[in-house]
């Protein structure tokens, strides 16, 4: 848009999650997505929830101050739309980077954003909270080596996560472990196949973590059929969640294991050893 528009910044600063988008991709070696302005019935559910929430925010805080530590009558606050996590990721980080950081941490995002098939995201126009919108699906792979999460020689990597934090069915398989709710586990790792795969095909799927020659816990969470909390469709993807936080500095080594079937003949999965944040 010319100078004088009044969507420039918006466009603008929507650009600027694609950037960081990009960034993400080329740092995880997948190729750079397109861009396309969106105002969808799904952006636009989204928008009228975020000056909801901003609303009810402001007058619970104005009843709290007005109590003075005393009781106050409680403020309702709106339902969140279901187009947030399904069909458009929405973050209120005042910085791009952090929105992109943020959603890069939950396994379920991370697959949507990093799926080689993928070739357009959407943005709105406007001023508010960041928001992605997945136009078209991504285009399934039909065969060849999986992507891994974090990739060879990443550095920088977060190393824990509250388990509170973890989407629902990697909080019911850490819990299942014994692991409490309000813990802190390691940073969930990853590998993705990008295309439908076979239950029992996936649950054949392993990785061992180590902190140099010393064997470290992970739990193993399978995502044979589309999740349905937080809305993000994702399938034939593997979790590895650490039991315990991994320690800033240290060098993870992720040892994935797959069937052949899985791999298809010559290929094979690319190693995995990251620098912890």
């Amino acid at each position: 848009p010319g100078k004088k528009a009044k969507n420039r910044k918006g466009i603008l600063r929507s650009r600027g999650l694609i950037d960081e988008v990009n960034r993400l991709r080329a740092d995880a070696r997948v190729g750079p997505l397109g861009w396309s302005l969106d105002s969808s019935p799904d952006f636009l559910s989204v928008r009228r929830y975020e000056k909801s929430l901003a609303a009810a925010e402001k007058e619970l805080a104005k009843r709290i101050k007005k109590s003075k530590g005393g009781k106050y009558e409680p403020v309702v606050f709106p339902v969140m739309p279901k187009a947030i996590g399904e069909t458009v990721l929405w973050s209120r980080t005042k910085k791009a980077s952090d929105a992109v950081h943020g959603w890069l941490r939950q396994p379920v995002y991370r697959d949507s954003l990093l799926a080689p098939g993928r070739d357009l995201l959407s943005v709105p126009s406007d001023v508010g909270g960041y928001m992605l919108g997945f136009v078209y699906p991504a285009e399934q792979a039909e065969r060849g080596e999986p992507l891994v999460w974090p990739r060879h020689g990443q550095s920088n990597v977060d190393g824990s996560m509250p388990v509170i934090d973890l989407d629902e069915r990697a909080r019911a398989a850490v819990l299942k472990a014994g692991i409490a709710e309000d813990a802190v586990v390691g940073m969930p790792i990853s590998i993705h196949f990008a295309r439908e795969i076979d239950r029992k095909l996936l649950a054949r799927v392993e990785c061992r973590l180590f902190e140099r020659n010393r064997p470290l816990e992970g739990i193993l969470v399978y995502y044979d059929q589309p999740i349905t909390d937080g809305g993000a469709v994702t399938k034939g993807m593997v979790v590895c969640v650490p039991t315990e936080p991994l320690k800033p500095g240290k060098v993870i080594e992720a040892r994935w294991e797959a069937p052949l079937e899985l791999l298809g003949k010559d290929q094979q999965i690319a190693p995995s050893a990251f620098t912890v944040r």
